[in-house]
């Protein structure tokens, strides 16, 4: 690397390097000279035009500063600037005026202090001359290519949510078609129970949707229709929601012996519900209450054991009693069942169990597969 020359005290060095960016400084015609009168040559150093006054000039116009080593760029009495013309080669001192400081100066000063706390002030220099080089113009024109394409990027990116909302609408609308088919096939029975069961099939089907899909149907004490539709209910439960396990059919008379203690009944039932997804439990009201109380958990819509599960639980009422409102009958019926729940556990699993209640009427005719 070329190094200083040694010179006199009002003659630039031929050959040097910018002591701050290292960059190759030479001897040109257009090069200015600065004259210090009585000061000692060897308290200065040489800085390329860049490093002092952070303008972009091209290296070919590179000119020579003499700044002070022992001080910054303007302190009294060793300023650059205060008693000092900086005139051009080959011209008298005394015949030029004396220039400024400029606050673009001063601005420089601070930029190049506080990269030397930062990092290296050779490898800082050298980025900062690489960049005037290049040019302001181009280095312009590549930020706003850049911008404009992480605009593009981001405006014609796939929406997830429009993604998902799309598959939500096809997944909702073959399982409307279904129940749709169940509709022409059991005639007799009100739209209302088609309505409820399609809409608690699409809530599971949401990958958002957490909450189980909890259904208490009430029937009349002739248990066919209600057997078939309940089976066919299953069948679309296994086809729209991927479930490959059959169901968990459960008839809650059976469960008074089988089980003793409310813990084993709710971790056999989450247990089953993690992998068959479906519950058909006959006989609601039959349970004991202390079983009931389980079921409190299992069907909690915002924090369930086992979360996208459906519950199909059935009860026989006496054909008379369908006058009443079906959500008034379903609770009196479970409130006489089971009386040994206290009241303020048993409201709120009312509120669980009795969330869509349905009726399915006696069918004239059946198909086949009933």
């Amino acid at each position: 690397m070329p190094t200083t020359r040694s010179s006199s005290k009002n003659n630039c060095p031929e050959i040097t390097n910018c002591q701050r960016c290292q960059i190759y400084l030479y001897s040109q015609s257009s090069y200015l000279k600065a004259v210090m009168a009585d000061q000692d040559t060897s308290d200065w150093f040489w800085m390329c035009e860049n490093c002092y006054i952070s303008s972009p000039v091209q290296e070919q116009t590179l000119c020579f500063f003499r700044i002070p080593q022992n001080g910054g760029l303007f302190e009294h009495e060793s300023s650059l600037t205060s008693g000092i013309n900086l005139i051009p080669s080959g011209i008298q001192a005394a015949s030029q005026p004396v220039l400024k400081p400029s606050l673009k100066v001063h601005f420089h000063s601070i930029f190049c202090t506080v990269s030397n706390w930062l990092i290296s002030l050779k490898a800082h220099s050298r980025i900062y001359c690489n960049l005037h080089s290049v040019g302001i113009f181009t280095f312009l024109f590549f930020f706003v290519i850049l911008l404009l394409s992480i605009f593009l990027v981001y405006w014609f990116r796939p929406n997830p949510c429009e993604n998902l909302a799309s598959k939500n609408e096809a997944v909702a609308s073959k399982i409307r078609n279904s129940f749709h088919s169940l509709e022409e096939t059991f005639p007799q029975q009100n739209i209302d129970l088609w309505v409820n069961f399609a809409s608690g099939f699409q809530n599971i089907a949401e990958s958002n949707e957490i909450s189980p899909a909890v259904f208490l149907i009430l029937h009349s004490k002739n248990t066919k229709t209600s057997f078939c539709i309940i089976n066919q209910v299953c069948k679309l439960a296994h086809l729209h929601l991927k479930v490959d396990s059959s169901p968990l059919v459960l008839d809650a008379v059976q469960l008074q012996n089988k089980y003793f203690e409310q813990g084993d009944f709710i971790l056999d039932m989450e247990k089953n519900m993690l992998s068959r997804k479906i519950s058909v439990i006959r006989n609601l009201h039959m349970m004991p209450g202390k079983l009931a109380e389980g079921l409190h958990g299992l069907t909690d819509a915002y924090n369930p054991l086992v979360k996208k599960v459906i519950y199909l639980m059935s009860i026989p009422v006496n054909q008379s009693y369908y006058s009443k409102n079906v959500f008034e009958l379903a609770e009196d019926v479970l409130h006489h069942s089971w009386v040994d729940v206290h009241e303020e556990k048993l409201d709120p699993l009312l509120a669980r169990l009795t969330t869509n209640v349905v009726w399915i009427e006696d069918e004239k005719k059946f198909p086949e597969y009933c």
